[in-house]
């Protein structure tokens, strides 16, 4: 369906695609008059924007790593570089947990933030595919957050695997 092979996509009314969970947050924002997902606030829109922006480094960092190890036949693979990558996506998942732990945000149906979103998404996305590498055990608010999120009729509804697809324990 999608060329590039990029998920998320929206596939418009038009036929056309949007990539990227950030652009098609801003898109489906722009059609929902005066409802955003960000603070207009300045220090709290801050505050945000660095729980997504480390949020997007990790599953970036994740899905490379994932790449390498899965697609890459094992003597390609350049071991200082799965380091680099592996550290990187530690260092995203250990500023986040320190973000929550200092910042913590409502996780409540109707009242969530595009960072609360992206947080919880990331994290079920990086644990569920690097389990034995960014454990819940290092990462307690993380996973808590991700537990919670996922009890809330919002994500119910969407599902890991897909709507109408019950995710596999």
């Amino acid at each position: 369906m999608n060329p590039v092979v990029k998920a998320p996509t929206l596939i418009l009314d038009s036929g056309e695609m949007l990539m990227d969970s950030t652009l098609i947050i801003d898109y489906v924002e722009c059609c929902v008059a005066g409802k955003s997902l960000l603070a207009s606030d300045k220090v709290e829109r801050t505050v945000a924007l660095r729980r997504i922006s480390h949020a997007l480094m990790a599953t970036d960092k994740a899905v490379q790593l994932i790449y390498e190890r899965n697609l890459r036949p094992v003597e390609k693979q350049h071991e200082p570089w799965l380091e680099r990558v592996t550290g990187q996506i530690l260092a995203a998942c250990a500023a986040l947990e320190t973000i929550i732990t200092q910042h913590p945000l409502p996780m409540q149906s109707g009242k969530l933030s595009q960072a609360a979103i992206t947080r919880a998404v990331a994290w079920q996305f990086i644990n569920s595919m690097l389990p034995a590498l960014v454990t819940a055990t290092d990462h307690p608010q993380l996973q808590t957050l991700s537990i919670v999120a996922e009890s809330l009729p919002e994500f119910l509804a969407f599902p890991p695997d897909g709507p109408g697809v019950v995710a596999h324990s």
